[in-house]
């Protein structure tokens, strides 16, 4: 949740400045009504499913794709 808290003011600013942004391998997707109520713009915003395997390229072809934007990773590779 901290981490959360930490993440949230930049995350929030990129998507006003349309930036993407990529969840990737997340077990617990973000809860979509926090996030707009803190004014994150939800269309910025995509999330990945990817097996512990994938998440590694996920990841690459995401950091292409992001262009200034984020991606948060959560793994246990």
């Amino acid at each position: 949740v901290l981490a959360w808290q930490l993440l949230q003011p930049a995350l929030v600013r990129l998507s006003r400045q349309q930036r993407l942004l990529l969840w990737i391998g997340h077990e617990q997707p973000p809860y979509a009504p926090a996030w707009y109520k803190v004014g994150l713009r939800l269309p910025r915003c995509l999330l990945v499913r990817a097996n512990e395997d994938q998440v590694p390229w996920a990841a690459e072809q995401a950091l292409r794709l992001a262009q200034g934007g984020a991606v948060i990773l959560q793994s246990n590779v």
